[in-house]
């Protein structure tokens, strides 16, 4: 909803928007993992909770506008590949790898830490967000032109 309202300004905001909410799910994600008052980890829950998927709508609508008209369900089918392959097939077995690594110096707590990294890969998205604001305006003229 927030990308659609502020894109009709800069369309780049479809590329902001899953920047600002990474910036807001980053900073509660260790008081989740690693709180040990339930209260407290349930509340800085919340924020990853409400922005977690913040990416979904703009990712999808810029996968369409960038491709020729002919393209976009391929389009879509690669995205919902790759977000699958490596979202859903992949982050569980490369947690578990790392909370076994982590098993010596933390026991019990090593899921907790290893959860953790999915921050990296938070931040990682939002620098690629970042990185594809600054040609988005080009790049959708020239799949219009196409």
């Amino acid at each position: 909803m927030f990308a659609d309202l502020f894109a009709k300004k800069d369309v780049r905001w479809n590329m902001y928007i899953p920047i600002v909410a990474t910036f807001i799910g980053v900073p509660c994600t260790p008081i989740f993992y690693l709180s040990p008052n339930l209260t407290y980890a349930l509340l800085a829950g919340i924020g990853p909770s409400l922005v977690g998927a913040a990416f979904v709508g703009p990712a999808y609508a810029m996968s369409q506008a960038l491709v020729p008209l002919r393209m976009r369900a391929r389009s879509a089918a690669i995205l919902l590949f790759i977000l699958n392959i490596i979202g859903l097939g992949l982050a569980a077995p490369i947690v578990g790898a790392i909370s076994d690594l982590l098993q010596p110096t933390f026991g019990a707590d090593s899921l907790r830490y290893a959860l953790l990294s999915g921050i990296v890969t938070a931040l990682i998205g939002a620098y690629c967000y970042l990185r594809a604001a600054r040609t988005l305006k080009g790049d959708l003229d020239r799949a219009r032109a196409a």
